[in-house]
């Protein structure tokens, strides 16, 4: 009920500066004790094995990557409002059409067959290609590592950290510039976190069907240096069960 709460992006700029121990705003609130709970219910394992990230608050909130409210975001979501007005209204519904029902056709085809499925999927890639951003975006997807096509990706990126080499990501690449945001971004059993770090692609949560995902779609075909990965201890609370600790490798990638 509180009026600085009443929208997502409220709420994530006081949480953001909370973390980032500036809590006069939240004693004025009368939120502190609120806001310490959270803290305390989202509190991150301690993780004796070395290698093994124990924080991840530290790793989510980071100076310099994007997230919402920070000044990068702003200028993210100006960028996105310059290029939807370059779009025509086919390319709009195009654009709307993906998040709906055609990333799994467009994706698909390209993971297998390494090309476009028809002139749609290709004129979606120079899409996102027109107007490139000026600095590099910070995004993030989970992916499941269980169809054959997942299976293959994971030895590209295995094969790419050893041998400090290069790969092309195929298919377009669904991510969020809000790790954790909602289910299908947050660490599962089983699944991997790539960080993706991008100019060829644009934020498209104004035209998406789901706007909560906060989605930034990085073209077809986008070149990327794998940097490096580690492991990160995620404590998680899944809505319908306790609370589970998640292990998993997280990937970060760079566009060449």
């Amino acid at each position: 009920s509180n009026p600085a709460l009443a929208s997502e992006e409220g709420f994530a700029d006081i949480w953001a500066m909370y973390l980032n121990g500036d809590k006069l705003l939240v004693r004025k609130l009368g939120l502190e004790d609120a806001f310490a709970d959270a803290a305390r219910r989202l509190a991150f394992v301690p993780v004796k094995k070395r290698g093994v990230r124990k924080s991840l608050s530290d790793w989510f909130f980071k100076p310099g990557e994007v997230r919402t409210g920070s000044p990068r975001f702003a200028e993210i979501t100006k960028h996105s409002k310059r290029w939807q007005a370059t779009l025509t209204g086919p390319e709009r519904r195009l654009v709307k059409r993906y998040t709906e029902e055609a990333y799994d056709t467009f994706n698909l085809h390209l993971a297998r067959a390494g090309k476009h499925f028809d002139a749609e999927s290709r004129l979606l890639e120079r899409l996102l290609r027109r107007r490139p951003q000026k600095e590099p975006v910070y995004s993030w997807r989970i992916m499941n590592v269980r169809s054959p096509e997942a299976k293959q990706w994971l030895k590209q990126l295995d094969d790419a950290v050893a041998n400090g080499g290069e790969i092309i990501h195929k298919p377009f690449a669904s991510t969020s510039t809000k790790p954790g945001a909602y289910g299908s971004y947050e660490p599962t059993p089983g699944s991997i976190l790539i960080e993706f770090k991008s100019k060829s692609g644009q934020y498209i949560r104004d035209i998406s069907s789901y706007k909560t995902e906060n989605e930034y779609l990085i073209a077809a075909n986008t070149r990327f240096r794998v940097v490096g990965k580690e492991r990160v201890k995620f404590k998680i609370q899944p809505r319908t069960s306790p609370t589970k600790i998640v292990t998993n490798w997280v990937y970060k990638l760079e566009e060449i």
